[in-house]
């Protein structure tokens, strides 16, 4: 799983499904983001051929975030009603997803 990365749990907005490291994202020390993920696996001998990403095609929302960086590594205060994170009013996300093959996807 290489999705839900950030949401309403986070301390700041971001990317959900991070592909590569960004020095401005405060948690890509953590090691969110896919290619940091599957590097570790293929480090501990998981054949690459047999590597696939499943990433979201759904999104997540945040309320009052300020604009700086267009509102990208904010914070902010909930999410808005009828989000995949606002449990309040019930299921509201979508459990769709994509697949790349690693090889072609990633060039370690």
């Amino acid at each position: 799983m290489t999705y839900d990365y950030q949401g309403g749990w986070s301390t700041v907005t971001g990317h959900q499904a991070a592909v590569y490291f960004n020095s401005s994202d405060p948690s890509a020390s953590e090691g969110l983001y896919a290619h940091k993920g599957m590097s570790d696996f293929v480090a501990g001998g998981m054949p690459v051929e047999k590597m696939l990403i499943g990433g979201a095609i759904y999104g997540r929302g945040w309320k009052e975030v300020p604009s700086s960086l267009n509102g990208l590594f904010q914070t902010f205060n909930g999410v808005p009603k009828g989000t995949w994170d606002d449990y309040t009013s019930g299921d509201t996300g979508n459990f769709f997803f994509f697949l790349f093959s690693f090889p072609s996807f990633f060039f370690l």
